[in-house]
């Protein structure tokens, strides 16, 4: 399980910024992670591989 993570105000702009999100890990290895992500009008599911990938990097 992920913690989740602050920056600091100090740390300035970072990739994620406005945009928060979570990744979902499962404990099957058949169920990909996906995330999740909200903004203020919708929110929205992502489960394409290279997407979640990327997301994995930001968090990273």
């Amino acid at each position: 399980m992920r913690r989740a993570r602050s920056i600091p105000y100090a740390a300035g702009a970072y990739p994620a910024l406005g945009a928060p999100f979570v990744i979902l890990s499962f404990a099957s290895p058949r169920v990909p992670e996906l995330v999740w992500q909200e903004v203020l009008t919708s929110s929205d599911i992502i489960d394409q591989s290279t997407r979640v990938a990327d997301y994995l990097v930001t968090f990273g």
